[in-house]
């Protein structure tokens, strides 16, 4: 349906056809613009709630809408914000270090040292359906993620292990937390943050948690939390669809 006029068989079908055809399908199917938020600002009075607004004005006031902005609340830039290093890490080694353990972030890309241990600003939309949270899946709530910013240092330092879920080898289990037992290691995340101005404590209270968290989930389109209707009666080779 895509190229009506051009694929006539499957000789006709190249790798930029298939890509195109995937993407509009992606843009069409996956659109997220139908939030509570969304319906809010298109002028539906009452689309969001009273703790959704408080939040959504603690958004900006907090400092949140600074990395989290534009329509997609991302600035696709890359930020260190302390998250907790876990798991098999992607073979990176701070200084003195040979085991790899570390994921070293943008640098990886770029290969200047500023950049280690910045990750990219994720979207907001759709976020409570997408946990866990952090580049590491370090938190297993949305509320965990918010209550990281309170203080990023002190959330770093007395990370609690248990929400994690990792698939487990008896070889490899006991160096999944390896970074988190360093101090050195700790303070030098800790350090790529506080250089990044991202650091400073938020105070907020338990009610003001709440508030950014009704926001947050103002974010979410229903049509995201059930996508079974994007399965295809059939496709064209004939395949069954659930195998």
């Amino acid at each position: 349906q895509a190229y009506p006029d051009q694929v006539q068989s499957a000789d006709d079908i190249d790798i930029v056809k298939t890509a195109n055809a995937i993407a509009a399908f992606e843009a069409s199917a996956f659109r997220t613009n139908n939030s509570p938020f969304d319906r809010q600002m298109r002028g539906e009075t009452g689309a969001m709630n009273e703790a959704a607004l408080r939040g959504m004005n603690l958004f900006d006031v907090k400092g949140c809408s600074g990395c989290h902005s534009g329509t997609m609340q991302t600035d696709n830039r890359f930020h260190a914000i302390a998250i907790p290093q876990l798991g098999p890490g992607k073979g990176d080694n701070s200084e003195g270090y040979t085991d790899g353990r570390e994921d070293f972030g943008r640098e990886r890309v770029t290969e200047d040292s500023n950049d280690r241990f910045k990750f990219r600003t994720p979207s907001l939309r759709n976020i409570e359906l997408t946990a866990p949270y952090g580049h590491t899946g370090a938190y297993a709530t949305l509320e965990a993620m918010v209550r990281h910013y309170i203080n990023p240092q002190n959330a770093l330092m007395n990370y609690d292990r248990t929400q994690v879920i990792l698939p487990s080898r008896s070889d490899l289990d006991e160096k999944d937390f390896v970074v988190l037992d360093d101090v050195v290691r700790l303070q030098a995340i800790a350090g790529a943050a506080r250089r990044n101005g991202r650091l400073r404590p938020q105070d907020m209270t338990a009610n003001e948690i709440e508030d950014l968290l009704a926001f947050l989930h103002a974010l979410t389109d229903p049509d995201s939390v059930d996508l079974n209707d994007r399965v295809p009666a059939s496709v064209p080779s004939g395949l069954n669809i659930q195998d």
